[in-house]
């Protein structure tokens, strides 16, 4: 969980602008997948699917068909992480890689409880690892390769690995001067992939920071050539050894190692009775969770590192904005009256998945991140009898009812079930509802129009959540939505398929269609299979076994929710294209070109002019005009004419800085024996959705622009 604002609004309006650009890193290069595919189908049979990642349009899942083998005419009894190096580099033109064998690192090789091996490959050129670039291979506990998914960046040229800044100084700048550095290393970071786009890949340093107490972690991605900072993602997402404190973690005022009473009698340590209670929520929510996800598997992952490491809770943190939680660095903290069975099953269930698949915290990424805590720690509510949680009858059959107990309308759903923070009392009302999203304002489907495009909410964690969480209650329940029927198959199942979607086949950077294609996998391997009951009671309780299997039936019905929730669908209204041409064509196609007016804004503004227009409040207007400046973007060279600023003024109200910010040219005189006139600019723009916008405008002999 976690808060977000947004500035003041600003917009800016040019009538002409011109900035140089140098010459940048290699951009994605597109591989010719369609041909590759069709000769691994030749091989392996016509059932192969293949689906292509958005964006780098390289192989981002690739499956055989149930009883197949991707690789069939492997030469004898290859061990597994042999027979899936040996098939990558066969077919490495499905993944975009020239040469497998340099570009591929094995990493990891481990083989779960249904005798399945898991091979995991991490991307590199010139010996650095690219930045989310990892695939992984799935083969069956007979040998037979049935699965590659991940992702991989094409690289088209050469890219050199030889930093120009050093990392102490990268470190500095990731830190700001504030934070601790945790660690660094250097990598290729494709500046677009988490977002699904074509974007240039750069040599940068990856540096993980911190505070103290944990609440400002962040991935940082610094240029290692410029020192310009690329992005900068949270990694604060807003065991049994437990720790709880109170205020800051210089206060330790439980520790069951120590032999303190559980549950914690009343006037414990002279707290006040919102710290107990809120101290108990820790202790009962982290065991909880701890015991769902043991008993889910057999006991084989302990705790959210899997190595049954202590789980810390920190109640009522000094500094911190309110009613909030947060997961960071091994560490859930919680304000006061935010302590509710589902918020600390969310905030733990954080911890298990950067241990795990590591979802990057933005974008579709860290909306999965998001739901997958929601779903877990909604299990664990949904499971151990405490709360409320009565009236808790299934939800309306068509997912278009909200309930009497939490928001938006309809109101005509009379249960709890399915929603967040309920029992959280400084929220006021639940934050969420997983049956029915757009109850709280998020989107059911990734074709509704509340589907969020923007960059606030770290690209819409919060809110595009919603999808994936409609997907995982309707699969649960059944239902009918987006002219899909789905039949039920209760929590437990749901939750083996889920757990081994993000315990094997997602990454960092699994976008929707690979959580579609990880869900399918998954359900797929544990067909027939003998599982363990999922329970949030003590390790006594562990080793029961489920009533039924989970069948072909059920995998039908994850296929069904994938399709009402629309998971492979591409965002309609998001313009993930490319705004500007990135091969600039040739002005004059080889005609003869004669230039009229020419600008590199060297030597100042000249007689280009600037002003404002659509000022809101003149009087209060003060957001920087246009400058002729020589620090450009990019480590580019030379001057241009900038915005300079972008600083976060005023309040819509008293203080509104909305208007139109403009660079004119002087009057260009068209020769009448021009055959075409073109107008042709290089240009560099950082707007914030939102609130920002450019556009160029012309005008003929003094008419309207």
């Amino acid at each position: 969980m976690g808060m977000f604002r947004r500035e003041a609004p600003k917009a800016l309006s040019l009538a002409f602008a011109l900035a140089v650009l140098g010459t940048g890193a290699p951009a994605l290069g597109a591989p010719d997948t369609g041909v590759a595919a069709e000769r691994l189908r030749r091989e392996a049979g016509p059932g192969v699917q293949v689906r292509l990642r958005r964006g780098t349009e390289t192989s981002a899942f690739v499956r055989a068909p149930r009883g197949g083998d991707l690789s069939p005419r492997a030469a004898g009894r290859l061990d597994p992480g042999a027979k899936a190096a040996a098939f990558l580099s066969a077919h490495g033109d499905l993944f975009g890689l020239a040469d497998p064998s340099r570009q591929l690192r094995a990493i990891g090789l481990d083989t779960d409880r249904l005798g399945m091996s898991h091979v995991a490959f991490e991307q590199q050129q010139e010996g650095v690892p690219i930045f989310g670039g990892e695939l992984r291979a799935h083969l069956s506990a007979d040998g037979r390769l049935v699965s590659v998914a991940g992702a991989t960046v094409p690289i088209d040229g050469p890219l050199s690995n030889v930093p120009k800044i050093p990392a102490a100084e990268a470190a500095s700048l990731a830190s700001k001067g504030i934070l601790e550095v945790i660690r660094e290393r250097l990598v290729f970071y494709p500046t677009q992939l988490i977002r699904g786009k074509v974007g240039e890949t750069r040599l940068a340093w990856e540096i993980e920071v911190a505070d103290e107490a944990g609440r400002a972690g962040a991935l940082v991605l610094i240029d290692a050539l410029t020192g310009a900072e690329l992005d900068r993602f949270s990694l604060v997402h807003d065991t049994i050894r437990r720790i709880v404190f109170e205020g800051s973690t210089s206060n330790e005022v439980w520790d069951d190692a120590d032999g303190h009473p559980d549950p914690i009698p009343a006037g414990w340590a002279a707290g006040s009775t919102n710290q107990v209670i809120g101290w108990q929520d820790l202790i009962d929510g982290a065991r909880e969770t701890y015991n769902l996800i043991a008993s889910l598997t057999g006991g084989a992952y302990l705790s959210h590192r899997g190595d049954d490491a202590t789980m810390y809770g920190l109640h009522a943190p000094t500094g911190g904005s309110c009613p909030n939680a947060y997961y960071s660095s091994s560490l859930t903290a919680y304000c006061e009256g935010v302590t509710s069975d589902d918020v600390v099953g969310h905030e733990w269930i954080h911890g298990y998945t950067s241990f795990t698949h590591g979802l990057i915290y933005a974008y579709q990424p860290g909306a999965l991140n998001e739901s997958y805590s929601d779903i877990f720690g909604e299990a664990v509510d949904l499971l151990n009898g405490r709360g409320t949680d009565v009236p808790n009858p299934l939800r309306s059959v068509d997912g278009t009812g909200c309930s009497l107990y939490g928001r938006g309308s309809p109101q005509t759903d009379d249960s709890y079930r399915w929603l967040i923070g309920e029992d959280s009392w400084a929220f006021g009302s639940p934050i969420r509802d997983m049956w029915y999203p757009e109850c709280a304002g998020d989107p059911g489907r990734v074709g509704s129009p509340k589907y969020w495009c923007f960059s606030g909410d770290n690209g819409g964690v919060h809110i595009n959540s919603g999808i994936p969480n409609r997907a995982f209650s309707f699969l649960v329940d059944g239902g009918t939505f987006n002219g899909t029927t789905i039949t039920g198959i209760g929590i437990e199942k749901a939750l083996h398929i889920y757990w081994r979607a993000a315990s094997v086949y997602q990454t960092a950077v699994s976008e929707f269609p690979d959580h579609a294609d990880a869900l399918e996998a998954s359900c797929n391997d544990l067909i027939g299979a003998s599982l363990p009951k999922p329970v949030v009671t003590d390790p006594a309780t562990w080793g029961a076994v489920m009533d039924s299997q989970i069948d072909a039936a059920d995998c039908a019905e994850v296929a069904a929710a994938v399709v009402a929730t629309e998971l492979r669908q591409a965002p309609q209204g998001c313009n993930f294209e490319p705004l500007l041409d990135p091969s600039t064509p040739d002005n004059c196609s080889g005609s003869p070109e004669e230039v009229i007016l020419f600008e590199d804004f060297e030597g100042g503004l000249g007689t280009w002019t600037v002003g404002t227009r659509a000022v809101a409040k003149p009087s209060t207007f003060d957001t920087p005009d246009w400058e002729v400046v020589s620090t450009l973007p990019d480590g580019r060279t030379g001057k241009a004419a900038f915005v300079i600023d972008d600083p976060a003024l005023g309040d819509c109200a008293l203080d509104d800085e909305s208007g139109v910010l403009y660079l004119q040219s002087p009057s260009i005189a068209a020769p009448n024996t021009a055959a075409a006139l073109r107008l042709s600019f290089d240009h560099w723009h950082a707007t914030e959705t939102g609130w920002d916008g450019g556009n160029v405008k012309i005008r003929v002999n003094g008419g309207p622009w």
